[in-house]
Parts: structure tokens; sequence; C-alpha cells
């Protein structure tokens, strides 16, 4: 086995950091975008503005991530070859591992960054030959060589430098002829919805009226927040909320230390606001958690930490986010949840008890709310139903299960009221106040009917006839039933009219 004993770090951690780490490549273009965000932070804080604006650009097999942030010098471009390298502050940047900006050797067969550093009068340009270096690192498993993670490094990459306007500032990270296993970058479909779900950008404006009103208190009271202007080939990119997804009750939420001296964590939340189940939309379904900027893990990453066991179906009646501020956090090297520490066990006990309750209680609440509402439509069908019958010659027997059917209405509402009366806001009491009224005048008509003589009929059937009469009514009953339709009862009248002209009648009373 060759080995150098002055070397400590080998091509085999290569291959599992750019290989194992992102099991989703679209998490690849994400860290490049990390790193584009912070150079543009990078920018503002030495008090230069300009265009700050990240464009993704696929083109043929290729994509190209293009920042207008600081940009990098000779000597950051060559410790931008030294993996796990990072001269980045945790408490400042997104990214701060040095492992991410080499991503991209996993999924391109080249990797080449073109830089510029604001004030600087050099373009750099640095080429990763990724297939090669990759390649020899896994021949090499074969026969039981592991190479020096430096000497491999140093033979596969070229660094040239030209002349540039010391006014420009960039970055360009190249991914040269994307893998076949790894063509869902290639899709602008899947990337535009990847980079408005995860990353930093603004809401739109035009398609969610909200959206004006919950940026504006992010900027007042999470400190981190910034978004920018990212673009996939000319189109500019959005968040995906949108008043089509029928999301109502928005409220502000702030997560406390456990001393209530700090805040820690700013949330947003709406809820589905035509009924209670599942947002339908699963690009906004779930409260997501935030940190600089970034969504970290996938977007039920919070349903465990809200929701206790078997109530964990309610995450997806709520769409929000939650912007985590404790910097004693910090993400994994996958961004797919955050280290274990005592901060993430606090962090996670206090969203359970300061957010967690207060939307279990609204999803009571709304379910009290669409429980009644879906009865008072029942109970204004029921209504119809009979107000929709002729009292013409109407059969005895259906006037009394219309009485009966008014009763049982009425009391499965009352019941319903007294079980939800809490929950109802006056507007939806007065509605109930109003149908159960609206009921009780339809069962004085009913008991009007049963009393008037020219109602009150009935056919004087011999055996046979009435035979023929309840297999009719029955079997109008159950069709209607399998169906799902209503109104029997005007059917049922119809035929019980042809019935009397052939069998005759008798009149009698009550």
């Amino acid at each position: 086995m060759q080995n150098n004993t002055n070397d400590h770090v080998f091509g085999y951690v290569l291959e599992v950091l750019t290989t194992g780490l992102y099991p989703n490549n679209l998490d690849i273009i994400r860290e490049y975008v990390q790193n584009g965000y912070d150079a543009i932070q990078s920018l503002r804080e030495l008090g230069v503005r300009g265009s700050e604006e990240i464009h993704i650009n696929i083109e043929g097999n290729s994509i190209t991530i293009h920042d207008t942030g600081i940009g990098m010098d000779r000597d950051t471009v060559e410790k931008y070859r030294y993996f796990g390298y990072s001269e980045k502050i945790t408490t400042k940047s997104t990214g701060f591992r040095g492992i991410g900006k080499l991503a991209g050797l996993s999924v391109a067969r080249d990797l080449e960054v073109v830089t510029s550093k604001y004030n600087i009068p050099y373009q750099y340009r640095v080429k990763f030959l990724a297939s090669k270096m990759l390649n020899k690192v896994i021949e090499g498993k074969k026969v039981g060589i592991n190479y020096p993670l430096n000497e491999l490094i140093n033979d596969h990459t070229i660094i040239e430098e030209f002349p540039e306007d010391p006014n420009t500032h960039y970055t360009k990270v190249i991914l040269h002829d994307i893998k076949e296993d790894a063509n869902d970058l290639l899709s602008t479909e899947t990337l535009m919805s990847h980079i408005g779900q995860v990353m930093p950008v603004d809401f739109d404006d035009n398609k969610f009226k909200l959206g004006k009103i919950i940026q504006d208190k992010l900027l007042s009271n999470v400190n981190s927040y910034r978004t920018v202007e990212i673009f996939l080939n000319g189109q500019k990119v959005l968040k995906p909320y949108s008043d089509s997804d029928g999301l109502s009750g928005l409220t502000f939420h702030e997560i406390l230390s456990d001393n209530g001296d700090d805040i820690v964590a700013y949330a947003w939340v709406m809820k589905n606001g035509s009924n209670s189940k599942a947002i339908t939309n699963d690009q906004v379904k779930n409260i997501r958690a935030i940190y600089k900027g970034f969504m970290i893990g996938s977007s039920d990453i919070l349903t465990s930490v809200l929701f206790s066991s078997g109530r964990q179906f309610l995450s997806g009646w709520f769409a929000g986010e939650v912007y985590i501020m404790d910097e004693e956090l910090i993400p994994t090297s996958a961004r797919d949840n955050f280290e274990s520490n005592a901060a993430r066990q606090i962090l996670f006990k206090n969203l359970r008890e300061q957010l967690g309750r207060v939307l279990d209680r609204t999803a009571n609440q709304t379910s009290k709310v669409n429980s009644i509402t879906k009865e008072l439509e029942k109970t204004k069908k029921v209504i119809q139903n009979i107000q929709s019958v002729t009292p013409e010659e109407l059969p005895k027997d259906v006037i009394i299960q219309k009485k009966k059917e008014i009763q049982e209405t009425t009391k499965k509402l009352e019941r319903k009221l007294e079980q939800n009366k809490s929950a109802l806001s006056n507007e939806l009491r007065k509605n109930v106040f109003k149908i159960i009224e609206d009921l009780n005048q339809e069962k004085t008509k009913i008991e009007e009917m049963q009393n008037n003589k020219k109602v009150n009929t009935e056919v004087d059937f011999r055996p046979k006839e009435k035979q023929v009469y309840e297999i009719m009514v029955s079997s109008i009953k159950t069709y209607f039933k399998k169906e799902g339709l209503t109104n029997e009862d005007e059917l049922i009248s119809h035929a019980y009219k042809k019935l009397i002209k052939v069998f005759g009648t008798k009149s009698t009373s009550n």
C-alpha cells in the first residue's frame, strides 16, 4: 500500500465527501449559491453596492453559477483548492467547512472556477479535472493504493491568470459535462422549484399579497434576514407562495430562550383556509426551518418537533417559516439538520412549547369550525329538499318522514353548536341560529300539511298494489342513497300521483 506518512488526509476522503455527502444533487447547487451569497455579503460590508445578483444558467450539458460578490484574489484561489479549508466565520457565513466548494466534483466531469476580486486587476481560472481525479482514487482502491489528497489536487488542478478590470468582482463556477445520474440538475422546472423553496429569495408580490407584510416583519425581527436576486436562465426566481393556495390566518411568533430574555427564532405561519386537511401545494406545505437565509433539511424537518406522535398529520395543514437566530446552533455538513447539542435540544423544546401547542389549538379550533360549517351546508340542503316538495296529494308517510327528518336535523345541529360554541365566531353562531329558525318554520309547515285533508290522502291499496307501492318506494330510496342523490321525495310523490290514477283513492283525515 502506497502511503506518505507526512500526509494525514488521503484520496478516499475526497470520494466520501463529494459522492456521499450530497445524496440530493440539488443540494450541490445550494452549496455554490451559499458561497455566492456570502461573497455578496462580504462586498456589502466593504460598502460596495452593485447588482448583487446570482445567475444560474443551464447551457447544454453544463451549469454555471455566477455571483457578483467580492470575488477571490490569487492567494484565496490557491487556498480554494484545499479540501476542508475555510476562513469563514460560523456566526457570519452560511458556509464555513470548506467542503461544499468542491461538491461539483461528484456530478460533473470537470469543475472550473473563474473569479476576479474587487480592486484586483486580474482574473483567475481554476480547473479541476474532477473525473480523472476521482477515477484515480477509485482505481487505486482496487489495488490498495491510497493517494495523499494534496498530491491528487495538485496533479489535477490548473490555475491560470489573466488581466481584468479592477472594478469588476465576480465568481463563476462551471460544472462541465453533467453526469447521466445527475440529469435532474438540467431540469429548469426542478431547479426553479428547489431554488424558490430553499434559497433566500423574495416573495412574489403579484401572486402573494401578504408577502410584503411578511417580508417587512422579517426585516424588523430577524437580524440576519436578507434576500438576494437569483435568476435561472434569465428568469427571476421567487418564493412559491401564492394567493391561489388558499392560505389564511397569518400570525407571527417569537420563540424565546429558556430565561425569556432572548429571541432565538421568529416564525410566520398560515393555515389551510378552506378546510381541515392538508395544503395541496407541496411547495408551500409544512413549516420550514430557515438558518441564515437557507432552508435546513426537508420541508417536514420540524414536523416531529412541533407536533406529538399521532398528531403529526397536522403539519400539512400549515405553511410558514421559522427563522432560527440562535448562533449556538450549527448545521450538519449536509445541512439536513442541526448538529446534536444542548442548543438544539433547547430550541426544539421551546418550539414545541411556544409554537407547536399554539398550532395544535389552532388546528382543533379549525376542525370545530369546519365541522359545524359542513353541518350547516347539509342542513341547508335538507331545507331545500323539504321546500321543493309540492304539498298536493302528498303521501302520508312522506309527511311523517319529513317531520322526523326536520326533528333529527335540528337536534344534530343544536348538539354541534353546544359542542363547538367556544370556537365559533359571533357571525357563525348567528348563521346556526338562523338555520335552526328556518328548520322550525319548515316543521310548522309540515305539521299543517299533516292536518290538511287535501294533502293527507291515502290510496285504497289492495295487497298486490300495496306491494308494488312499497317496492317502488324502497327502490327509489335505495338508488338515490347509492348514487348520493337527493330529492327522492319528489320522485316518490310524482309516482304516488300516478298510482292514485291507476288504483283510485280514498280521502282520510287525522
